[in-house]
């Protein structure tokens, strides 16, 4: 196939990882493939990503009554009413990551936001909930807010009529909402995930404009941007994929993935110049492809 021929969905598809090795297939994708074909593979590979990285991990925690299982199995029996909230014990839970904290000790009627902040200071956790038998203090990045036990029941109690809300209530409701409202998650993820992917190629467009600009290669910026938008969805996969299962820093992984995708941006740009000289980056593909087949035809009358 000629180098001047458009680039199709499976064609721009096999770019994205052929990519990974030769920079100039992204340019390619940018320069010959219809933005059409970008927003598809854009919203594929962002469902696709959420699926591997929040989906499949949180369902395996959390879905088909295993959230609620967990609390069965780790939390003493509690419930709220109008005297407040009741805790057969004491309890205390951080995550894997040390981002929250969360203690309960109703024997306690009054919380203390000195406490909440030596515990955020002390164990380096962003988020910290105490909450004893007639308040709920949240702490978050400095702020503080206390929630009166009471006002949550009278809240419940005139919404649902409810006139306790026991673990076993909660339990069921669990077992009810798991599944829902991973898959509402879920997709609120890929529209998310849809934009910003968006948002960060932009950002990696820049890049590749000052790359041009530096090299004296004249580019357009849709070619700029569609193959920014390629570099950027593989690259955030895989950096994703081994922030979920291998190393759990996403944050990092994240701005790793930006990095490695403004050089490869700048590679994409350069390689496909100095293998192509002569491209005429104001070129419109679809017209070199009519030109094309009315040069064969041509020749085909000739003949």
């Amino acid at each position: 196939m000629d180098d001047k021929k458009r680039v199709g969905f499976l064609g721009a598809l096999k770019n994205m990882f052929v990519g990974v090795a030769k920079p100039e297939a992204y340019y390619r994708n940018g320069r010959f493939g219809r933005m059409s074909s970008a927003m598809l593979i854009t919203f594929i590979m962002s469902t696709l990503t959420y699926l591997v990285i929040f989906f499949i991990p949180y369902n395996q925690l959390f879905g088909g009554g295993r959230f609620a299982d967990r609390i069965d199995r780790n939390m003493e029996d509690f419930s709220l009413t109008g005297d407040g909230f009741y805790y057969d014990g004491t309890f205390d839970w951080s995550d894997d990551e040390n981002m929250s904290y969360i203690k309960i000790d109703t024997s306690k009627t009054k919380v203390d936001e000195a406490v909440a902040r030596d515990l955020a200071a002390d164990g380096g956790y962003r988020t910290v909930f105490i909450i004893s038998a007639d308040e709920i203090l949240t702490y978050n990045s400095g702020r503080t807010q206390i929630i009166r036990c009471k006002d949550i029941y009278e809240s419940l109690n005139e919404t649902y009529g409810f006139k306790a809300v026991t673990k076993q209530d909660v339990i069921n409701l669990i077992n009810k909402l798991d599944t829902p409202v991973l898959v509402l998650a879920w997709v609120l993820q890929i529209i998310v995930g849809f934009v910003l992917t968006l948002f960060w190629s932009l950002l990696i467009t820049v890049a590749g404009l000052i790359a041009a600009s530096m090299k004296k290669i004249e580019v357009s910026f849709g070619t700029i941007y569609k193959s920014a938008i390629y570099i950027r969805l593989l690259w955030y996969f895989l950096m994703m994929v081994i922030a979920t299962y291998i190393w759990p820093a996403k944050r990092t992984m994240g701005m790793l993935a930006l990095f490695i995708s403004v050089i490869y941006i700048f590679a994409a740009v350069s390689q496909y110049h100095k293998n192509n000289p002569d491209d005429d980056p104001q070129e419109d593909p679809a017209q070199v492809e009519q030109n094309d087949l009315a040069q064969e035809f041509s020749q085909y009358e000739q003949r």
